[in-house]
């Protein structure tokens, strides 16, 4: 097997477990709906787990203020807009949002799945899970 074939399969199994750690930690954390235990989150990639589980809780709560605990930093100052269009539940605010978010939002809001579909009409995989994850919370 070449040396740079080995380097890619270690980095893809590097990052398939880091994104299963933040899934696994964002799914137990979303559990709560405490804004508090986001401040629990230490360890790898730290700011991007604590806007993630900022956005999850203010969206289930339909609480906008719980965004507002998101940095201001770049680039989760876009997440932060983010959350509290969905979290407003104005469907407006999404047109606000820059790239993926604005339709992401809609589809969110409206539950449209046609809000979903890419450039070559096929679904974003990404935009339905957010969809159906977030379908029990908005009314």
């Amino acid at each position: 097997m070449p040396h740079w074939l080995k380097i890619v399969i270690v980095i893809i199994l590097i990052a398939v477990f880091l994104i299963g750690y933040v899934i696994f930690d964002i799914l137990s954390i979303s559990q709560s709906l405490d804004p508090a235990d986001c401040e629990k989150i230490s360890g790898p990639l730290e700011t991007s787990r604590k806007v993630d589980c900022y956005t999850v809780i203010g969206i289930k709560l339909a609480d906008p203020s719980i965004c507002e605990k998101i940095t201001d930093q770049q680039p989760y100052v876009k997440g932060k807009n983010y959350c509290k269009a969905i979290a407003s539940r104005d469907v407006s605010k999404c047109d606000s949002l820059e790239d993926f978010r604005k339709d992401r939002c809609k589809a969110v809001l409206l539950k449209d799945s046609s809000y979903c579909d890419m450039k070559d009409g096929s679904p974003s995989q990404g935009c339905m899970i957010v969809m159906e994850f977030y379908e029990p919370y908005i009314d």
